[in-house]
């Protein structure tokens, strides 16, 4: 089920580019899931930093920043991450 959503999920990122590329998920067993659980937890927190960067550094009014932050994260974030 895991590589059935992952497969859907990167092909709609795929067509969302619309440059041709294309993906597939091959090798997941159970024996990877746990590292792969990991990976993609930082994967998260890592774009969670990189989208919340650039919302305090655009050229957003005072108020719209947090409550875009709030949105993607939903807890209240009330300082630029570094």
């Amino acid at each position: 089920m895991l590589k059935t959503q992952m497969k859907k999920t990167l092909r709609m990122v795929a067509d969302a580019r619309k440059d041709g590329l294309t993906v597939d998920v091959k090798g997941l067993t159970d024996s990877t899931l746990p590292n792969l659980s990991n990976e993609l937890q930082d994967a998260a927190q890592l774009v969670e930093r990189i989208f919340l960067r650039n919302v305090f550094e655009c050229d957003y009014p005072a108020a719209v920043a947090p409550r875009l932050a709030i949105r993607w994260t939903g807890r209240n974030v009330e300082r630029r991450v570094p």
